[in-house]
């Protein structure tokens, strides 16, 4: 091989070793996590009406139910199996699960609202997702948060 060959061959090899590392290293942080146990003052993302979801705090819990008070102020009560916490408390040095093509997600709209979405696409840390009113967005996956079935 010539010189200018071998100088070629060299620098494939090492973008090819950073990618293979790159890729590696992007798939290890994809981990489902434990969701912790519900608490007083813990923040949280709650169902409201069909596809709206709001961000709040538990006010009290006391057996299945929950009392959240909304960021807006107001108060509501639900199943504990319908609260999820809120990303900043359920994933953990820049975690997040192995989502995928066709996952149901709850996502950032904007504010302190929150709605249903699919995603459609994962590229890396981000994912594409569409809204129940078939408007898209592309959002980091540590803001997404898994949808109860």
């Amino acid at each position: 091989m010539n010189e200018h060959l071998m100088k070629l061959a060299s620098i494939v090899f090492v973008w090819a070793v950073l990618f293979v590392f790159a890729s590696g290293n992007a798939a290890a942080t994809c981990k489902e996590p434990t969701k912790p146990a519900l608490s007083p003052g813990m923040k949280v993302v709650t169902p409201l009406a069909g596809p709206n979801w709001s961000v709040g705090k538990i006010e009290s819990i006391k057996g299945g139910n929950v009392t959240v008070k909304d960021a807006d102020g107001g108060l509501g009560s639900m199943k504990t199996s319908e609260v999820l916490p809120h990303p900043s408390v359920l994933y953990k040095d820049n975690s997040y699960p192995c989502f995928k093509t066709g996952d149901k997600v709850v996502a950032p709209v904007k504010g302190n609202i929150w709605r249903a979405a699919t995603i459609t696409s994962i590229e890396g840390d981000k994912a594409k997702i569409a809204f129940t009113d078939k408007k898209q967005n592309v959002v980091k996956q540590v803001e997404l948060l898994r949808a109860p079935k």
